[in-house]
């Protein structure tokens, strides 16, 4: 059973995992992450209860989500195509890992050099 919390290692094995779940031979899918489980996927915070993406989820891509979800004791939708209005936005990704059925993108996150005064 899992503690719900997701951190970057985490996250990158679901997602191997759903990977693995998908069908062969069809055009893979595209996930782009935002949010805490952005940040969480380049170490700048320890971790997420979920995984947001941009991109839309299709049936097949839900139903692998379901699948690890139930064998990690994670929330059916712990990767979700929701994150809210204020995170749809266009983003410069780049592909992150790429298996044969899935292709998560993190874009890249820049630290803020601006100081306080």
């Amino acid at each position: 059973m899992s503690d719900g919390l997701l951190d970057g290692d985490r996250i990158r094995a679901h997602l191997a995992e759903v990977a693995a779940a998908l069908p062969v031979g069809r055009p893979p899918h595209r996930l782009i992450l935002v949010g805490g489980s952005l940040l969480a996927w380049h170490g700048l915070r320890d971790s997420t209860r979920d995984v947001d993406s941009v991109a839309a989820l299709d049936a097949t891509l839900r139903k692998a989500v379901e699948t690890v979800a139930a064998r990690h004791g994670l929330p059916p939708r712990w990767l979700n195509d929701h994150p809210g209005p204020s995170r749809r936005r266009r983003f410069a990704s780049r592909t992150a890992i790429s298996w044969p059925t899935c292709q998560p993108c993190a874009p890249s996150v820049h630290r803020s050099t601006r100081s306080s005064s």
